[in-house]
């Protein structure tokens, strides 16, 4: 004769378990695990307009200074003579080309120039040679490093250097920088395509940098004043950042004379 306890057992157990279901989840002692609360929404990256204008900057500076870009330059150069050049950059691949256009008074000339890595290539109009410089071995005063390998665009260290900045208005931003000297080496400016030189002592730069609604540079105005000298100014124009640029090297170049990397 069966046990009480062994009659009709398939009643027996799911009954149990809707019981143990039951008393389990309406359990609220000091060992039940609570619910997971639901996530949060993402939260919005803060707009231009709602950052500290020097966070606006540098941060505007480190997204052009990591992408690519096509730019010109119109400025200012030594008495009287005019500054314009054009050209592009992939700082990621280390490529930046410029064509540049010195006009007015003795030394005006125009080129092309090329940096590919720890390379410059140089092209003086009227000719098709290539002159090819090493520039890791080049002294920083030296006339023929026409350009810092690390930083071709001096964007880099133009965000270093920036010592106060103000909003103006939505897309608009105004600040000093400091320009500090070394000896006859190139400067940063003016941006995108350096030439500036000094013999000494350092500079403040007065600069006005407009974005667009999204938060990306569109210019930079650089002004510095030089002694009794007028104001030398330079404004720098950024677009087609994002798209692909291209700079090859020459087909043929020559080497930088050997005596001139000691210079």
């Amino acid at each position: 004769m069966p046990s009480p306890n062994s009659r009709h057992p398939s009643r027996i157990v799911p009954v149990l378990a809707a019981l143990t279901a039951l008393l389990l989840g309406g359990c609220d002692g000091p060992d039940a695990t609570a619910a997971a609360p639901a996530s949060s929404p993402a939260t919005a990256a803060p707009s231009p307009t709602e950052l500290p204008p020097a966070d606006a900057v540098k941060i505007a500076l480190r997204r052009l200074s990591t992408t690519t870009y096509s730019y010109s330059v119109k400025g200012d150069y030594w008495d009287g003579q005019k500054y314009t050049a054009f050209g592009s950059h992939d700082p990621k691949a280390r490529k930046n080309s410029r064509g540049y256009v010195i006009s007015g008074g003795k030394n005006a000339r125009m080129g092309k120039m090329l940096v590919i890595g720890d390379e410059s290539y140089e092209n003086r109009i009227g000719t098709n040679r290539w002159t090819r410089a090493d520039l890791t071995r080049l002294a920083p005063s030296n006339h023929y490093r026409n350009a810092d390998p690390k930083d071709p665009s001096g964007l880099t260290r133009f965000a270093a250097a920036i010592h106060s900045t103000h909003r103006l208005d939505a897309r608009t931003y105004e600040g000093s920088a400091l320009l500090e000297i070394t000896p006859s080496a190139l400067t940063y400016l003016p941006l995108g395509a350096p030439l500036y030189r000094f013999k000494q002592g350092s500079q403040w730069v007065a600069y006005t940098l407009t974005t667009n609604a999204g938060g990306d540079v569109t210019s930079i105005r650089t002004l510095i004043e030089i002694g009794q000298h007028q104001p030398v100014i330079a404004t720098t124009t950024f677009s087609n950042l994002g798209r692909p640029v291209q700079v090859t090297r020459p087909a043929r170049a020559t080497e930088l004379r050997r005596s001139l990397y000691d210079k």
